[in-house]
């Protein structure tokens, strides 16, 4: 058993540092379903939206359904931001895209004495 100094569990307890400016990804994301034959109607939940909290900010984010549908949105229990749409009518496919852009910060490592074996 590793015994770990007080004073190295303190340091974990205080907000990690910022290192730098945050770093921008742009995120893509393709999904295409395809059906050996026509369905009626389809019913979809996604949860494909980055979250923004300490550690990144999806400064934006766009989903695109074809076929084109109304898409609406909840939270989720957990934080998640639900995306979900009903594409009435029959089709033999259907494709979502997604795009975000997303900052996310660099954070201090962790001190040695807790990462040392």
């Amino acid at each position: 058993m590793k015994v770990v100094p007080a004073h190295a569990l303190a340091q974990l307890q205080r907000p990690a540092a910022r290192v730098g400016p945050p770093i921008h990804y742009r995120i893509r994301h393709h999904t295409r379903f395809r059906y050996s034959h026509p369905v009626t109607e389809g019913f979809m939940e996604v949860r494909m939206q980055p979250i923004s909290d300490e550690q990144q900010q999806c400064h934006s984010f766009k989903l695109t359904v074809e076929p084109q549908a109304r898409v609406m949105m909840y939270e989720d229990s957990m934080g998640n931001l639900v995306h979900h749409f009903n594409v009435p009518g029959r089709h033999d496919q259907l494709v979502m895209k997604t795009e975000a852009v997303v900052a996310a910060h660099a954070y201090a490592s962790l001190p040695s004495t807790l990462t040392s074996r």
